[in-house]
């Protein structure tokens, strides 16, 4: 009787060349950890090392538990039947999770990683810990065509109880390895058999040298990772793969061409929402994080829960869409439309009233808009928020919480959203890259959905069909009803993005005059600092001292009167000393905020400021002395009351001159308020006349021929519709220009902080915090990372 033969090589058809790639064969990974019951599955990349180390903190395996389930291929081990070798364990102190790996392609995945793993675990089953158990493969070996399964041996061992894994241990398993290699003379090549030897012996891991390097960089970046530890009181899973095939560093880079449109990388697309993190209380059962150790020393975090969509960001999103869809299709739940929160029915027409075989499930999706001027989002927020969702936005799907792939990559487009927008944004509000959100499915309530065999999403079977027209059916009927144009309950949308423009217009105008004025007022410090550092402030300080000396000094009675010196002497102390005080008077821009830096320039400038006019008060105080001097000299005591009143004079004709500009600006600014004022009353009465005028010439030319009850009714009621709504943006209108004026007249009655100081105060204060917040340091890049020498 003849047998069926495997060979080796059917391991590599199963496992590497049915993956689709490394990101593929990573999320098996965490699903294996998933159902290991791991709360945590990190990888960390050390590319100095061409070094992948994978590790969960789940129930890890015994020695039996390894060889029957993870060495046997094909086991029924994650199978629910009746005849099979029994379910793993589970993690009583958890809520019960649905296995995600039952095609067994989770192990034989790790050879589309690297050629060679080392794979160590340590069972933790009711709070009993295990010896670590420890084995090596070389995937190589199941890529020859001639060998059989059975001609390859898989080394392993198993640690005394309290033993501590060293790296003889490590060299035996090797050496094992080299042993089975050299056994397979006369089936494979000697060129084969020296190039896996050299592979094999180029497999350099030392436990204890690459224990304490990550806790070292664990302690550097503040990070605790203990129970990713397979000593004292953890258990779990480790692979060590090395060497790295080439791709993952173009899966985590991304082409070229990627970079330059700013897209994510493949590494990101299949890993980032591995498990769903993007809004409150959805309790993801295991948190992956991918750790890339660059050439450069840095620690960079390529995949963890503050690189998806994070609760805050969902929470502030223009738009959110949450419910559930029944066993008919039909979805119940709420739509909440900036802010504003409504229920909602959608039926399903296609389901004609029957059971749909996808099953139940959940959507929760948030919605921002793509141009600034229609979002309620900050704009600083808005602009990191719009990026991300350029990047990683569209609508995930999830069972039991693990994110199925490849849905929510921004290339799968799997409900033609943006098929349909192409053809009219105004038809189809919906843009696959402004939403994130999910698909909640079950495994429970949603068996039919079946998974392909390469993990590259569903089989297009019924119930999948179901699914994207359901799905697809709620997009188009929910953009009909509650945001075109003249939709059902399109109102709110529509109101509240007209007021959303108007103030977003308001700021942008606002933007610019605040920018202008602190562009003026920022050159004007920096002209006047330029001086000071310069010394010319001082220079000119005394020039004009020395003039007014010399004009002292040169007096002769002879030659001139003491009241051509008293008034020589004055007008260069008031005038020529007046204009050097207006030339270094800088003027702080009202109603606009400053920032940080220009705030300390005003405070620096304000010091520097009253030390100058003390130095002129100083001058000018020496001067007049000298003055009163020559008076009480050569003047006489009848004229010394009349030359000391054109003094006075001439100050007071001074400041009249002063006052009298700020008098004439005021008024001037008045006049031009009055007059803008006045013109916008007056285009108001007239749009308001003009609108009326068309009503009722479009009702003088309605004919009421032939026209129903019903018709006449909505004839009317258009009309009125018409009129009431010119006159409530008119009076909108003007109702704010009223409350301006009334801003005005009340803050200058009560003697108050006007609005423009507040806003100042206000803005101000937002400058600094935004200065802080662009000058932290990126979460997801953390310099101080390996600096790894020789282990």
């Amino acid at each position: 009787m003849a047998q069926i033969k495997t060979k080796a090589r059917a391991l590599d058809m199963l496992g590497r060349q049915q993956i689709a790639g490394i990101p593929t064969a990573l999320s098996e990974l965490f699903k294996n950890a998933h159902d290991a019951y791991a709360d945590n599955v990190e990888v960390d990349y050390i590319r100095k090392r061409n070094l992948l180390i994978l590790r969960d903190d789940g129930l890890g395996m015994t020695r039996e538990e390894f060889e029957e389930r993870w060495l046997t291929i094909g086991t029924d081990s994650k199978f629910i039947d009746e005849d099979s070798i029994g379910l793993p364990e589970v993690d009583t102190a958890k809520t019960a999770r649905p296995i995600m790996g039952e095609k067994g392609i989770g192990r034989l995945a790790i050879a589309s990683i690297g050629p060679q793993v080392l794979v160590l675990t340590r069972s933790r089953k009711n709070d009993i810990l295990g010896n670590i158990v420890a084995a090596f493969v070389n995937w190589s070996l199941f890529s020859l065509p001639k060998l059989n399964l059975e001609d390859i041996n898989i080394p392993i061992i198993e640690l005394n109880p309290g033993e501590i894994l060293q790296k003889i241990h490590i060299d035996n398993l090797l050496n094992e390895a080299l042993a089975n290699i050299n056994s397979l003379k006369g089936k494979i090549s000697q060129k084969k058999i020296d190039s896996l030897i050299v592979q094999v012996s180029m497999f350099d891991y030392d436990p204890e040298y690459w224990t304490n390097n990550l806790n070292n960089q664990d302690n550097n970046l503040g990070l605790k990772r203990e129970h990713l530890s397979l000593d004292g009181e953890h258990g779990g899973t480790h692979f060590i793969i090395a060497p790295v095939d080439d791709v993952l560093n173009d899966d985590i880079e991304g082409f070229a061409t990627a970079r330059r449109t700013d897209q994510i990388s493949r590494l990101q697309k299949s890993l980032l929402g591995f498990t769903n993190t993007m809004y409150e209380n959805s309790h993801p059962p295991i948190i992956a994080r991918f750790r890339d150790h660059t050439l450069h020393g840095e620690c960079i975090d390529r995949i963890s829960e503050s690189v998806f969509f994070t609760p805050d960001e969902f929470a502030i999103a223009d738009h959110h869409f949450q419910g559930v869809f029944n066993e008919f299709g039909q979805f119940a739940g709420t739509v909440r439309i900036y802010g504003e929160e409504k229920q909602v029915v959608v039926p399903w027409p296609e389901g004609n009233n029957k059971e749909i075989l996808c099953g139940t499930f959940r959507l929760n999706l948030a919605y921002i808009h793509g141009v600034q001027r229609d979002s309620r989002v900050s704009p600083d927020i808005w602009q990191e928020l719009r990026d991300k969702t350029d990047r990683i936005g569209g609508l995930y799907i999830y069972r039991d919480g693990i994110r199925i792939l490849p849905y929510g990559d921004s290339d799968v487009d799997f409900l033609r959203i943006e098929q349909r927008r192409s053809k009219s944004a105004k038809e189809y509000f919906f843009s696959y890259r402004r939403m994130f959100g999910a698909v909640e499915l079950t495994k429970e309530n949603n068996s039919e959905l079946k998974e392909k065999a390469g993990r590259e999403g569903f089989i297009e079977n019924k119930a999948y069909k179901q699914l994207k027209s359901v799905l697809e059916n709620f997009f188009i009927q929910v953009a009909a009803d509650y945001f075109r144009d003249k939709g059902e309950q399109s109102a709110t949308f529509i109101e509240t993005r007209a007021r959303q423009q108007r103030e977003y217009d308001l700021l942008k105008k606002r933007e610019g005059y605040k920018n202008s004025k602190r562009k003026i007022f920022s050159e004007s410090l920096d002209k006047f600092f330029k001086k000071s550092d310069a010394g010319l402030w001082e220079q000119e300080i005394e020039d004009i001292a020395d003039k007014a000396n010399i004009v002292l000094d040169n007096f002769s009675p002879e030659h001139s009167t003491i009241d051509d010196l008293v008034f020589n002497v004055e007008n260069i102390r008031i005038d020529s000393f007046g204009k050097l005080i207006n030339n270094i008077n800088i003027n702080k821009p009202t109603g606009i905020g400053l920032s940080k830096d220009l705030a300390e320039q005003w405070d620096t400038y304000q010091m520097t400021k009253n030390k100058i006019l003390d130095k002129i008060e100083e001058k000018k105080n020496i001067i007049s002395r000298r003055l009163v001097d020559y008076e009480d000299r050569y003047g006489d005591r009848t004229g010394l009351r009349r030359r000391f009143n054109d003094s006075l004079a001439s100050l007071e004709n001074y400041q009249r001159k002063q006052l009298n500009d700020v008098y004439n600006k005021a008024n001037k600014v008045l006049d031009e308020l009055q007059q803008q004022t006045r013109q916008l009353l007056n285009q108001s009465r007239e749009q308001a006349k003009l609108e009326t005028a068309s009503v009722i010439r479009d009702f003088n030319s309605t004919s009421f021929q032939g026209v129903t009850t019903d018709q006449l009714f909505k004839i009317k009621k258009d009309l009125e519709m018409r009129i009431d709504d010119s006159s409530k943006s008119i009076l909108e209108s003007i109702g704010i220009i009223i409350d301006r004026l009334l801003a005005a007249k009340e803050g200058s009655e009560q003697n108050v902080t006007s609005s423009t100081e507040l806003v100042s105060i206000i803005e101000t204060e937002y400058e600094h915090l935004k200065d802080q917040h662009e000058k932290k340091p990126s979460a997801g890049s953390v310099r101080n990372g390996f600096g790894c020498s020789g282990a």
